[in-house]
C-alpha cells in the first residue's frame, strides 16, 4: 500500500530522470533501467488515483462489518418469521 512516505520516495527516486550531463542515452544498466521504469510506473499509478489506498482500506472495513452483521441479521430474520412459517 502506498503512503505519503512512499509517494515521496517515488518522487525522490525519479529525480535522476532529468536530462543533465551525467546521463546520456543508454547509460543505465539493465538493472538500473528496470528499477527506474518500476519506480516511474508505481509513481504514475499512485498519481493516477491517490485515494486508492483509503478506498481499499475502507472496503476491507465494510466487508468485515458485513461479515459480522450477517449472523445477527439472519437470527433476527428467523425470529421475525418463525410465526409465519
Amino acid at each position: 500500500m502506498y503512503s505519503r512516505l512512499a509517494a515521496s520516495k517515488y518522487v525522490l527516486s525519479c529525480t535522476f530522470l532529468k536530462a543533465d550531463s551525467s546521463t546520456s542515452p543508454g547509460s543505465l544498466t539493465p538493472v538500473q533501467f528496470d528499477e527506474t521504469v518500476r519506480d516511474l510506473v508505481n509513481f504514475l499509478v499512485y498519481m493516477g488515483e491517490p485515494a486508492a489506498t483509503s478506498r481499499k482500506q475502507i472496503g476491507i472495513f465494510v466487508l468485515l462489518f458485513l461479515l459480522a452483521m450477517w449472523p445477527l441479521a439472519y437470527l433476527l430474520k428467523r425470529e421475525f418469521w418463525k410465526d409465519v412459517h
